[in-house]
């Protein structure tokens, strides 16, 4: 398969990669003809191509498994899932020579994503868990009343609230998967084709990426600043209590700590 230029945004959902996308797609990256459009959960888009994100519920499926999927085994693709997805690289080639796509669901098959595409950059972005696992709560929250009529969306939220902490749980478990896979991926890819960083700090460095992206990687881009398009009121950073002798919350803080290492290292080589 002939190599175009290809940049991955992947990161934990709720992480800051629709903020990514839609950056440096208003700088001129090609993210897909068909696009996930704007949803009372992300009101200026997802920046999803639709055909990428069918392609992983396709696998979620296969897997038994939904973009809940937290702590687990490794999930597992086959020949057709690698074809299928060389199919819409190929699909993706014929409409531009430099590309990419954002998706927090490619993190858990980065390995078949390394088969198909050896030669991609990645950008990857996190968020402390305690933003993330409470905006996933706040989300599907939401999600229970305005999907359903309203006297079974008040006992769906009553429910929710009862069920709280089993369910920041798995969010929690969902955050470190994710993250895990982040750290992995860290480790087994050349340092010179990966971006990491947080997303408040991607308001920070943005130029310095930008620069990176384009003249050392190539991408044909033009330069808008990331603080254009951060929109600071879509933020909620109210934090639902964690509880610190929660083992997964342990867990949560030292992974953190690695991240936190991660990004140091990559700030300090831009």
């Amino acid at each position: 398969m002939d190599y175009q230029k290809v940049l991955l945004i992947l990161g934990m959902h709720r992480s800051g990669t629709s903020l990514t996308a839609n950056w440096l797609g208003q700088c001129g990256l090609d993210l897909g003809q068909r696009l996930i459009g704007a949803t009372p959960s992300n009101l200026l888009g997802h920046f999803e191509d639709i055909d990428i994100v069918e392609f992983h519920e396709n696998l979620l499926r296969f897997n038994h498994t939904d973009l809940y999927q937290g702590k687990g085994n490794p999930l597992s693709f086959n020949d057709y899932h690698v074809a299928k997805a060389k199919s819409l690289v190929y699909l993706r080639n014929q409409f531009s020579n430099e590309w990419g796509w954002k998706q927090p669901r490619a993190l858990l098959f980065s390995e078949l994503w390394q088969k198909v595409l050896p030669e991609a950059h990645y950008f990857f972005i996190y968020r402390p868990f305690e933003e993330v696992i409470s905006s996933l709560y706040r989300r599907e929250y939401k999600k229970l009343w305005l999907k359903n009529p309203w006297l079974p969306a008040i006992f769906k939220q009553l429910s929710f609230r009862i069920n709280k902490n089993k369910i920041l749980q798995s969010y929690l478990s969902m955050w470190i998967r994710h993250n895990d896979e982040i750290i992995q991926l860290m480790s087994a890819l050349p340092s010179e084709k990966v971006v990491f960083i947080s997303v408040d700090k991607l308001r920070e460095y943005d130029k310095q990426i930008f620069d990176l992206i384009t003249q050392k990687w190539g991408f044909n881009l033009d330069y808008i600043p990331v603080n254009n398009i951060f929109k600071a009121e879509m933020i909620n950073q109210k934090l639902l209590h964690l509880s610190d002798a929660d083992p997964l919350v342990k867990e949560a803080r030292s992974m953190t700590k690695k991240l936190v290492q991660l990004e140091t290292t990559f700030i300090e080589k831009l």
